[in-house]
């Protein structure tokens, strides 16, 4: 696997869409302002130091401004835009309004690879890759139906993604994310200089498949100072080659090791990190529905935690795949949800499956 895409239609990332928003607050010592989306959404706008500079006439607060989202929400931080376009964004809006929207990720990945053959296991699916993608996209014999896209094996890969424990070659990596940075620890039972170089490039490419981004600092496993240092022209060598393959705007942009000798590492931040998305309430929700089906589960009331439910009632078209998909026996009867305050209370399980 070299590249992955996660969509999500009813919470999409955002990444991509242009925007005339509203300036809500100027704060140039932080370079920029806040911002608010015709949906309410509000988000930081960074902008040129011409205008920010004190009394320019340029920018005024609850004028329209043209911008493009950057970055999709994370790691406890907000949308991220820049102004598209003419000097600072400049347009003749006068109320918030979507622009344009880029593909799903899905088309993208499409489009960024036009020779790779499209494997569906969904006819639904195929109709809406049809509907992003365009007609020169998919020649004949492109976009096929197959009885199973993924396989056993691309399921139990795409499932380790989402865990924050990996092995990498001989070592282990634990990743960490906080609104700051990204940690990543690495351990093994003998780790010496060999196994942590051994373990760098299968690292950087589950960074890499994982959306992960930002300030990365890797601790490496049981080596002295000086050779945390000697590390440094290997890995950027690494680094230049995963940067090489990658199809997105997402590539590391720099490389240093720090006195304590930890390695640093920077990456562009776009996407959403899969760990993240997975652990929403939302993406809770749909684990479910997937468990629900791969495991066969009777029963068509599914009572969840009040989280759950109320972000699984927003997507009724993930409700209706999960319909279409069932077993002959259940799907004659719609799934029923139920809310329920005091599940997940304490730890506890978060939903359960009964018979209406």
């Amino acid at each position: 696997m070299t590249e992955t895409a996660l969509w999500r239609p009813a919470s999409p990332e955002r990444w991509g869409e242009v925007h005339d928003v509203r300036l809500v607050k100027l704060v140039p010592e932080w370079g920029g302002g806040f911002v608010r989306l015709v949906d309410g959404a509000e988000g930081f706008l960074t902008l040129p130091r011409s205008a920010l500079r004190p009394n320019t006439p340029s920018l005024t607060e609850g004028q329209c401004i043209r911008a493009e989202i950057i970055r999709s929400p994370q790691q406890g931080k907000g949308l991220r835009l820049k102004p598209q376009g003419g000097k600072a964004g400049a347009t003749t809006a006068v109320q918030p309004a979507l622009v344009s929207k880029p593909p799903n990720p899905i088309a993208a990945l499409a489009l960024h690879a036009p020779q790779a053959p499209l494997r569906i296991d969904a006819a639904w699916a195929g109709a809406l890759l049809r509907e992003q993608l365009p007609s020169t996209a998919l020649p004949p014999g492109r976009l096929a139906l197959v009885g199973d896209a993924f396989g056993a094996e691309g399921r139990q890969f795409w499932q380790n993604l989402l865990s924050p424990t990996i092995q990498v070659g001989p070592l282990t990596a634990h990743i960490t994310l906080t609104p700051a940075l990204l940690a990543v620890d690495l351990d093994g039972p003998k780790p010496d200089f060999n196994s942590n170089r051994e373990a760098f490039a299968p690292l950087l490419r589950q960074l890499r498949l994982r959306h992960l981004a930002g300030v990365i600092m890797v601790d490496p496993a049981g080596l002295p100072l000086r050779k945390r240092f000697a590390l440094a022209p290997f890995l950027q060598s690494l680094v230049l080659e995963e940067n090489a393959i990658t199809l997105g705007p997402e590539r590391f942009t720099g490389l240093s090791v720090t006195k304590g000798g930890l390695i640093e590492l920077a990456r562009t931040r776009t996407q959403t990190p899969l760990q993240e998305l997975a652990a929403t309430d939302h993406g809770q929700a749909l684990a479910i529905l997937d468990h629900i089906l791969r495991a066969n589960l009777p029963g068509n009331v599914l009572i969840l935690a009040a989280p759950l439910h109320d972000a699984l009632l927003k997507d009724q078209a993930a409700l209706e795949t999960f319909h279409r998909q069932r077993a002959p026996e259940w799907s004659a009867k719609p799934l029923t949800l139920q809310r329920s305050e005091s599940l997940a209370q304490g730890g506890g399980p978060t939903w359960q499956l009964g018979d209406g």
